[in-house]
């Protein structure tokens, strides 16, 4: 094998990105309603996908029910409290076209 198909074959799938493509959709609700939230990226970054699909959602929330305390700050405590059981959060993620 030649130099040029190892580093092909190494750098290739860094640059192209690995994973399918997947969707998150979350729902965070709050005694003022539910607020629903979509996320894309690839399969390998599912965390991130998730989380952020849990900060959109937590964002329309706090548009909605124009909190005092700083947008950045409300987005960080509802999403703390939807992942400690405080308030309500389903979270599904597919694989799918991005």
């Amino acid at each position: 094998m030649t130099h040029w198909r190892l580093a092909a074959l190494v750098c290739f799938p860094l640059l192209t990105g690995c994973g399918k493509p997947m969707i998150c959709a979350t729902e965070v609700t709050e005694g003022s309603g539910t607020f629903k939230a979509v996320a894309r990226g690839r399969s390998n970054h599912r965390p991130v996908i998730e989380h952020e699909s849990v900060e959109l959602a937590c964002e329309q929330l706090c548009v909605a029910t124009r909190r005092t305390d700083p947008r950045a700050a409300c987005i960080s405590r509802c999403a703390v409290d939807a992942s400690m059981g405080k308030i309500g959060l389903r979270t599904t993620c597919s694989e799918g076209s991005l």
